[in-house]
């Protein structure tokens, strides 16, 4: 998924909590726009984070995988060997 997909998910994510919670307390939505950007914004950065994160996760999975495979062909080779 893109970074830009990602913020945008996280972002709509916000404002609907923003909303609901106003819904549940029976206040008006246009009172406190500006604490809804603000919930955008934090759950934007949520998203941002997260993004990074499975990004480094699969660089991490990458390297992991290419170490099995060196691993495995290296076993295979002194089995072949033997």
């Amino acid at each position: 998924m893109s970074l830009l997909a990602n913020l945008a998910g996280w972002s709509a994510f916000g404002m609907l909590t923003r909303s609901f919670q106003l819904a549940l307390q029976r206040k008006s939505q246009t009172e406190t726009l500006h604490v809804t950007g603000v919930y955008a914004a934090v759950f934007g950065g949520v998203g941002y984070y997260l993004y990074n994160a499975e990004q480094r996760q699969k660089v991490l999975l990458q390297e992991k995988k290419e170490a099995l495979l060196e691993s495995r062909a290296r076993r295979a080779a002194a089995a072949s060997d033997a």
